[in-house]
């Protein structure tokens, strides 16, 4: 089944930009993010160096990003296509196929039909830590599968979600799915909220988050994701919050998140970060300063692994040369353990574009 879908997919893909007909809508992206990085790491007397490619915009190796939309004129039918690649330590490129669905709106745009590797681009909540890149509802994004999409009043869109887990029978597949919402209010707020139905017993996962956009000037987020609900050893919860203000072009900004976990002995991780910033012409200059008993670049740790109190300050420096192009170069230092009096140094300058038609 999964080759079936697969196939018809790509036929679709390749067939239906050649025969697109004058008036269809193309779309086409292309991002590019990377950069460089040395992290410096002092225990004692010891030092260690580690230089790698790195984006510090999502917190990744540098990557490449190509992605084709084709649509009618109409927006009742179309395709999505994406290919990514990295650039791993060893210097070797990996290219993934992520994207590739068919898509169609029937019943005066009521109903949205999606099939092949989907997209998390209706449900997802996007954050971003210092250093990181971190979506929520994204667990199915590029899985091969379908989607629907129910808009019953204005601003609110109910889906279910079907993607085909590898390795597993197709009932288990059905049983894994997952349902979630989306509502905007526009120029207010928008709301996102789903939940995977079981598929092994007290497994799932669920999602919500929130973005007030009332006030031009002021930021304000609030996110929660649950993982392995209901089991007593491995399910956790993390929350985060994000205020924002720009006053006179100065910036300031508060985050937090924080990691609830089941296990009793297991504590509380949290994470604050404070940033202030200024724009002079094309440069932006900012100063960030964060404390808790996480890693700022990895907030999702797979099961407890609380670090040491630490904490880090980081200046960086922004170039944008075009609407959509910015150069930022900047350090972090961090001292990871007060106690054991371990510190990490992160000195790194990275390159954005991104351009769409």
């Amino acid at each position: 089944m999964k080759k079936s879908l697969v196939l018809i997919v790509a036929l679709f893909v390749f067939h239906t930009p050649a025969h697109a007909q004058t008036g269809d809508a193309v779309r086409l992206s292309v991002e590019l993010g990377t950069g460089a990085q040395d992290v410096i790491t002092f225990s004692g007397s010891s030092r260690s160096d580690a230089m790698s490619l790195y984006d510090v915009n999502s917190g990744k190796p540098s990557r490449f990003r190509v992605g084709l939309g084709v649509g009618s004129a109409d927006g009742n039918w179309g395709i999505t296509t994406r290919l990514d690649s990295e650039v791993l330590q060893s210097v070797s490129i990996t290219a993934t196929w992520n994207r590739a669905l068919v898509w169609g709106k029937v019943f005066d745009k009521l109903l949205t039909v999606k099939a092949g590797l989907l997209d998390e681009e209706a449900f997802a909540f996007t954050w971003r830590p210092w250093g990181a890149e971190n979506t929520w509802g994204a667990q199915f994004d590029g899985n091969i599968g379908a989607e629907l999409q129910v808009r019953p009043v204005g601003g609110l869109t109910v889906g279910y979600i079907f993607p085909i887990q590898e390795g597993v029978s197709f009932v288990d597949s059905l049983k894994g799915s997952y349902i979630a919402a989306a509502y905007e209010m526009s120029a207010v707020f928008t709301l996102v909220a789903g939940v995977q139905l079981v598929s092994v017993p007290n497994s799932s996962d669920a999602w919500l988050g929130l973005d007030v956009k009332a006030w031009e000037s002021l930021t304000a987020r609030l996110a929660a994701q649950a993982t392995d609900i209901s089991d007593a050893h491995t399910s956790w919860l993390e929350i985060y919050q994000e205020a924002g203000y720009v006053l006179a072009g100065l910036g300031l900004n508060l985050k937090a998140w924080e990691e609830v976990y089941a296990l009793a002995d297991s504590g509380i991780g949290w994470q604050v970060e404070t940033t202030v910033s200024y724009p002079i012409g094309i440069v932006t200059v900012a100063l960030s300063g964060d404390l808790g008993n996480l890693v700022a670049q990895d907030p999702n740790p797979v099961a407890p692994s609380l670090q040491p109190l630490g904490y880090a300050i980081a200046p960086s420096v922004t170039l944008a040369l075009a609407r959509s192009s910015t150069v930022q170069a900047g350090a972090r230092f961090k001292i990871r353990d007060v106690d054991e009096s371990i510190s990490t140094l992160q000195i790194f300058v990275s390159f954005r574009w991104v351009f769409e038609s």
